[in-house]
């Protein structure tokens, strides 16, 4: 199978020309694209899989309390037993070096902070939180949106592309940010808000979540 460039140049063309009609032209120009890419979904499905499967042992030792998970990673509530821990592969890396945590916050997928002390008794800390850039939020922003504040961001130099005219912009855009919506903290255990029990009673934020998600469904199938 030949592979070619991840663009396509016929697409960018057409969408250049100012006549054409986006909704009217989709199922006849649009939905017909076929591209070879340099891309192999099946084969990054069962990588993550695999790492799932292979977090799973971290999650479930005897005696320890697990804080939050990603695909290789993993905060607990103690150091792991010396024989999964290392360079290796199919080991967990102390990032670390052995010193402890002091406090975390937790707030959803990729957005978490922590803090420890460095060798010099220095007071560290560290943030991600997706979509901006690492150690770049204070513990008191991650702490006001564990309240439920929404924080506002300043991303510069954001590259903004316009395919219409192909032009090219570059400046400081603003985001709001805030912690994850998707689930529920109830006693130190997140609930997926899609998880609904029986002659369970919906709350004003549980039912504006799904009104969102069915405004999206809805301009979607119109489109």
């Amino acid at each position: 199978m030949l592979f070619s460039a991840n663009l396509n140049y016929n697409l960018i063309k057409h969408l250049n020309n100012e006549n054409i009609n986006v909704k009217d032209e989709f199922n006849t120009f649009y939905n017909n694209i076929n591209k070879n890419v340099k891309s192999n979904v099946a084969i990054s499905a069962a990588v993550t899989a695999y790492g799932r499967i292979e977090r799973m042992k971290y999650k479930t030792l005897d005696g320890y309390t697990i804080y939050y998970s990603d695909t290789d990673s993993a905060f607990l509530n103690k150091p792991l037993p010396q024989h999964l821990v290392g360079n290796g592969i199919g080991l967990m890396k102390d990032e670390l070096n052995g010193k402890i945590i002091k406090r975390a916050l937790f707030l959803g997928n990729k957005k978490y902070i922590y803090q420890y002390y460095n060798d010099n008794n220095i007071l560290q800390t560290v943030s991600v939180f997706s979509g901006v850039k690492r150690n770049t939020l204070t513990w008191d922003d991650f702490y006001k949106m564990s309240k439920g504040e929404v924080i506002i961001v300043k991303i510069p130099n954001t590259f903004i592309i316009k395919f219409k005219n192909l032009d090219l912009e570059i400046k400081d855009r603003f985001v709001n940010i805030s912690k994850s919506k998707t689930k529920n903290l109830i006693n130190n255990i997140y609930q997926p808000l899609h998880i609904i029990k029986k002659n369970h009673k919906f709350n004003p934020e549980e039912i504006n979540h799904f009104k969102t998600i069915f405004k999206k469904l809805k301009k979607i199938s119109k489109f």
